[in-house]
């Protein structure tokens, strides 16, 4: 809801409710700098799971990296996991889907929780109109979900310029959300309508004895009178 304090229009003449614009471009920066700081995050995570994934390796291209020039984003603990017969080894084709399985609920569990921070941080910047409110709020998540979910994809494309690793992790990244599509959209409303059905069919049937049995004692009192 718009606050501010109540002025005369210089243009009306009428009393209306005014907030400084200086304040809310302040507003606006402090918004951008928390965005920034939540961006950085889902940067950071998204780094953990290509090395987890060992798509990060200077190993793949030893004429760009080397000691003279260290690759900024190796990890090479991490990275050593993706080895053949460890626990992401990425030549199993289903221990190296669990490193995109993190990243995918990550993705899906900041986007929720940035949701929630947009929302907060719009209705601070104190918007005049619904039509500025709704226009910020869609920005703020436009830009975060969009990074969030796409940055993987040009990091490879463009800073490590492998297209086998991106058309790999485009792959996995897909199936990874159609699985999670398919669960959420279908088998988990399914599982839900059965289990109400159920419960609703218990409820009525416990009812239907309920009425009975009071229908039972009612006419059992009835003959015991007539007698």
């Amino acid at each position: 809801e718009f606050y501010g304090r109540l002025r005369r229009s210089p243009i009306t003449g009428k009393l209306e409710t005014y907030y400084p614009a200086s304040r809310r471009r302040l507003k606006y920066a402090v918004s951008s700098i928390i965005t920034v700081v939540m961006l950085a995050v889902a940067f950071f995570t998204m780094i953990l799971s290509l090395n987890l994934q060992g798509y990060i390796n200077p190993k793949h291209d030893i004429e760009r990296w080397h000691e003279g020039n260290p690759h900024p984003f190796h990890f090479p603990r991490l990275t050593a996991l993706a080895e053949p017969g460890q626990i992401f080894d990425m030549t199993s084709w289903w221990r190296s889907l669990i490193p995109v399985i993190l990243h995918v609920a990550t993705i899906f569990t900041l986007n929720n929780t940035y949701r929630v921070v947009a929302n907060i941080l719009t209705e601070w910047e104190n918007h005049e109109t619904q039509l500025a409110f709704h226009n910020s709020i869609i920005l703020k998540r436009f830009m975060f979900e969009a990074f969030d979910c796409y940055v993987a994809l040009f990091y490879l494309a463009f800073y490590e310029r492998n297209i086998d690793k991106l058309r790999s992790e485009l792959i996995s990244v897909f199936n990874i959300d159609t699985v999670r599509r398919l669960a959420l959209e279908c088998i988990v409303p399914m599982i839900l309508q059965r289990i109400l059905k159920k419960k609703d069919n218990t409820q009525r049937r416990f009812f239907q004895n309920r009425m009975k049995k009071k229908h039972d004692n009612h006419d059992g009192a009835g003959a015991g009178a007539g007698a």
